[in-house]
């Protein structure tokens, strides 16, 4: 329980560490959505409920992704030796975390690797969210907002390998929530 607070802790600070990095990539997204909102006529309410939809969208995409990321790394827990790798896992998640903050403070980035392979998989997702980019209405802000956190990025990426890391699919649903709530 006690290093379930901690990791969870943990991806909210990251999430709060890089939040600059994530206003300059999505914070224009954001923006133009409500811009976008009140050129077609909407009321500065409407305009804010969607952004507060594409937020709302991008934070369950992450959720969600920590919930596929933590049952995987559950299941493959099971699988190993746990007393024999169980120290090394630790070390990885501390080594992930360290990379995370090299990345927000020097801007190196020893994760490309992550983001070349995301590359690919946003490629198939690229159309949807382009349609959803089109619309004004709220529900597609909510799947655009969905769709974005899954675009290339090594922050998010880091952070999905650390909710693998933990003690199951809720627990990575939790840690991408921190993270995700961090960002906003």
């Amino acid at each position: 329980m006690y290093s379930n607070t901690i990791s969870i802790s943990a991806a909210f600070i990251a999430g709060l560490a890089g939040s600059a990095h994530c206003f300059g990539m999505c914070g224009g997204i954001a923006g133009a959505l409500g811009m976008r909102a009140r050129t077609t006529g909407h009321t500065a309410a409407a305009a804010l409920f969607n952004a507060g939809g594409y937020h709302t969208g991008r934070i369950g995409g992450y959720t969600f992704a920590g919930l596929l990321f933590g049952f995987a790394g559950a299941r493959l827990q099971s699988i190993l030796d746990m007393l024999r790798i169980g120290a090394a896992l630790r070390v990885a998640s501390g080594v992930l975390l360290i990379l995370l903050a090299l990345r927000i403070l020097i801007r190196w980035n020893a994760l490309a690797v992550l983001e070349r392979l995301g590359a690919r998989f946003w490629s198939k997702l690229q159309p949807l969210a382009h349609q959803a980019a089109t619309s004004s209405r709220c529900g597609q802000a909510l799947l655009l907002g969905f769709l974005w956190g899954w675009l290339p990025c090594g922050l998010v990426y880091s952070m999905l390998m650390f909710a693998a890391m933990g003690a199951g699919a809720l627990h990575g649903a939790s840690v991408m929530a921190a993270f995700g709530a961090g960002t906003l």
